[in-house]
This record gives C-alpha cells, structure tokens and sequence, in this order.
C-alpha cells in the first residue's frame, strides 16, 4: 500500500484524504486509503487480509472483478508532457505517446500492475483509426529512444522498437506504424 500511495503522489500529486487499518471481515486488519487524484477522481485502495472472510463467492467487497485500465485526463500538452516525464522517471512507462486524432495518451503500469493511460482531448473529432495513428517514443540523451535499435527493412533504414504486445517500425521522421508482418 505504502508503493502504490507513494506512486499516485509522485507522478499526479494526488493527496491521500485517509489510509486506515481496521478490522476485517474474516480477521486480520484491513488497511484502505483514499488518494484524491483531483478533478472528482479519487482511488480507494484496499489491502485485504487472507482470509477475506468472503469466501463463500458473494460478490463482497474485494470480490467484485477486474477494471481493466484507468483513463486519466490532464488539460493541457504541457501537463501531459509532465506526467509522460514522471511515468518514464518512475518506471512505469516507456513515454511513448500514442495520437488518436482526437486524443493523445501515454500508458502506463503502476507498482501493482494495474494498467492506465493518461489522455489529453484535442481539437480535432476524428479519431484515427489504427493504421492512421502516431506514435512518439520517448528520446534518451542522444535523442534516441533507448530500446530502438536501426535496421533496414525493404532498403530503408528504419528502427524497431518491442512494445509490450507488438513491434513497431519507427520510419526516420519517428513516425511508428505497426508491424503487421508478425
């Protein structure tokens, strides 16, 4: 509990209103806190104990099923920049930043391994379909993503990139399309 509060206050300056430890249902302390991440959006996180005393399949607390991801929102290409710096700085990204047309996101994993994505609406109403969509890798030093390695494809000096379901093709102009080849 201590890593997951630390992370959502380093990376979106969330204040934690409350982190209690109380009696659970089955014994043992139950320990919950409440991270306000600012805009009506807050996490309650709970750290169950083992038994949960919910055993029997009811639908109890801790007990109700899997979010997929979270979907934050930021206002500004400033603050998403910030936020993209953050993830990367923590870990918990690769920064690579993916252009929907319409919004611009970055994922990323917290220390518990819940998937997110932070977003930023454009001006535009068209969404991109996939083959139409950008993506910005995060520069090193050199202003090279550190995992891009070059090679040529077809005759033209390209570079690859393993994302964690796929690998991209990064042409020159670092515009990635998405290796249909695999």
């Amino acid at each position: 509990m201590d890593r997951f509060i630390r992370f959502y206050e380093e990376v979106f300056d969330a204040e934690t209103k409350f982190d209690l430890s109380e009696p659970g249902p089955g014994g043992g302390a139950v320990r919950h806190a409440l991270i306000d991440l600012g805009g009506g959006f807050a996490l309650h996180s709970f750290q169950m104990p083992e038994p949960t005393g919910y055993e029997d399949g009811s639908m109890q607390m801790g007990k109700r099923g899997h979010i997929d991801h979270l979907a934050l929102n930021v206002d500004d290409e400033v603050r998403l920049q910030e936020v993209r710096r953050r993830l990367v700085k923590a870990g918990a990204s690769d920064g690579t930043i993916t252009d929907f047309g319409a919004i611009r996101l970055v994922t990323f994993r917290d220390p518990d391994g819940m998937e997110g994505e932070v977003a930023r609406w454009t001006d535009s109403k068209r969404v991109l379909g996939f083959d139409e969509r950008k993506r910005e890798m995060w520069p090193d030093n050199n202003g090279e993503h550190p995992d891009i390695a070059k090679v040529r494809i077809g005759g033209e000096l390209c570079r690859t990139a393993q994302s964690g379901r796929s690998t991209l093709l990064v042409d020159m102009d670092s515009l990635l399309v998405p290796d249909s080849s695999r």
